[in-house]
């Protein structure tokens, strides 16, 4: 009995050693979304992403990477752009990913890493509704 209450007492201070090691968010971070469903041309579609409230509001941006896809409804125009928004502040958002499925800016470098950012699609032509067949990723990295 003495030694599963001396395993389970170690057991326990290693956890409280390591928890706040559990939480911490990996720099740099990555997430991954299905594209959001479009049900009408020339309306603003949007994936959400944030960076985890464990990470020091402190901590600014240093790059931002995506990998996009493009929808297969024959739309004659899809209209993708990368928005961030700042805890305090206006929102900044880079147009044109269309011309990039894959690429990395640094126009958001030195902002708060603790903001919100977006990818949206505004599609016109074709059919609806538009059902992504795949996944939007973006990482944030930061210092």
């Amino acid at each position: 009995m003495k030694a599963r209450n001396t395993l389970v007492s170690g057991f326990l201070f290693l956890s409280a050693l390591y928890a706040p090691l559990a939480v911490a968010q990996a720099n740099p971070w990555t997430q991954t979304q299905v594209a959001p469903n479009v049900y009408v041309a020339g309306a603003d579609n949007s994936n959400f992403f944030s960076v985890s409230s464990s990470v020091s509001s402190s901590k600014t941006i240093t790059k931002v990477s995506w990998n996009i896809g493009l929808y297969s409804n024959g739309a004659t125009n899809q209209n993708i752009k990368l928005c961030y928004k700042p805890l305090i502040g206006s929102e900044t958002c880079r147009t044109n990913l269309a011309a990039s499925l894959s690429g990395s800016t640094s126009m958001f470098n030195g902002l708060s890493v603790r903001g919100t950012f977006r990818i949206t699609y505004n599609l016109m032509g074709g059919t609806y509704p538009a059902y992504p067949s795949f996944s939007n990723t973006l990482t944030v990295g930061w210092r």
